[in-house]
């Protein structure tokens, strides 16, 4: 890690949601909530994002509430986060949620699909001029009418 750049990593288990910060100072660890809050709030996020006219700022707090928020002491004076999702987490943008905060955590935000893979990608060196990249391809999110 950079020093001033911070990792966030995601985990989902069956029952609940954790994250960890990576930062020069240090790793910590903590319990975000459980599946069943997070994960129809993440499907209705994805539902409403797609809809204009949809009030997605409440929404977006709550998120950031659960997410960044318990970090949001470690985050503040960071250049950099590179958040690392997996499962339902992959289908929410950080930015939006940053933005729906109190203004601590809106800096540049990067993403990885994994730690070692992100590792990979800063010390490969190409030689020929060419590279292959590839990207998610996720299904359509259920129907998340009537999710609170």
């Amino acid at each position: 890690m950079l020093p001033n750049q911070a990792m966030l990593r995601y985990f989902l288990t069956d029952y609940r949601v954790f994250g960890m910060l990576l930062s020069a100072s240090g790793v910590q660890v903590k319990q975000l909530g459980t599946i069943d809050t997070l994960k129809p709030a993440m499907l209705l996020w994805r539902v409403q994002v797609r809809n204009p006219s949809s009030n997605i700022q409440a929404l977006s707090r709550s998120l950031y509430n659960a997410l960044l928020a318990p970090f949001e002491k470690q985050l503040t004076g960071q250049q950099e986060i590179v958040v690392v999702t997996e499962g339902e987490l992959s289908w929410l943008s950080f930015e939006a949620i940053a933005m729906a905060g109190p203004g601590n955590v809106i800096l540049p935000i990067t993403y990885a699909y994994d730690i070692k893979l992100l590792q990979l990608q800063r010390n490969f060196k190409i030689k020929n001029g060419r590279s292959v990249a590839f990207a998610p391809d996720y299904p359509s999110a259920p129907e998340a009418s009537g999710i609170a």
